[in-house]
């Protein structure tokens, strides 16, 4: 299966961190805990709103985010829940080692992430990382804050694949969100969710017909 994968090598998504339930990174203890997924659920009919499509920057973001919160019954520090995120995103060496046995073996890889701009930046929030590592690490980078569309959008998956010149069926996807992989096998990619990062390795091993393993 000469498949091209797309994935993530970080352990968790942003997300992730907002859509568990009880209080998270950013938000002030005693108040009342917020019901499971009220994140994903507050943001799925705000998708152009998102700080991670590059048209609104975090502190508008913050600003209507943390009022909607309080309305709710709850205490949010913005601020500190995208700091929480980036503190967070700390590489995978096992999936680092991947993406270099998959490069060794000729196969392209691209990272799919969804990012933000700081304030009055022209640039996403992570450049740096993105330049600085992503590029060496990946042969197609692609940013939600950059193209001004964001995953779970059909669309940018589709703008990966143009970028790594391949169709969507000659491709793996992999992340640690269902919300992110449902729309990837929609389009007719294959999709790998990453909860346990051996078991999702192996898993991709099996598709590719090779070992992931350093040699």
């Amino acid at each position: 299966m000469n498949n091209r994968p797309v994935f993530r090598a970080w352990p968790r998504s942003p997300a992730t961190t907002c859509v568990e339930s009880g209080p998270g990174p950013g938000e002030q203890p005693g108040g009342r805990e917020r019901p499971k997924g009220f994140f994903a659920r507050w943001l799925a009919p705000r998708r152009d709103f998102a700080p991670t499509t590059g048209q609104t920057y975090l502190s508008e973001f913050a600003d209507t985010f943390e009022s909607e919160c309080a309305m709710a019954g709850g205490t949010v520090v913005v601020s500190d829940l995208f700091a929480s995120i980036e503190s967070a995103s700390t590489p995978r060496p096992k999936m680092i080692t991947a993406i270099e046995r998959i490069r060794s073996e000729g196969l392209r890889v691209g990272a799919l992430t969804n990012n933000w701009h700081a304030d009055n930046a022209q640039e996403p929030r992570n450049d740096k990382v993105t330049k600085d590592f992503l590029g060496n690490l990946f042969d197609v980078v692609v940013e939600s804050a950059i193209e001004g569309v964001r995953k779970p959008d059909p669309k940018i998956y589709e703008i990966t694949c143009d970028r790594l010149a391949v169709s969507p069926t000659e491709t793996v996807f992999l992340d640690d969100l269902g919300t992110n992989l449902k729309p990837a096998r929609a389009i007719g990619m294959a999709t790998i969710k990453v909860e346990d990062p051996d078991k999702a390795l192996a898993e991709l091993a099996a598709l590719l017909k090779f070992s992931l393993e350093e040699a």
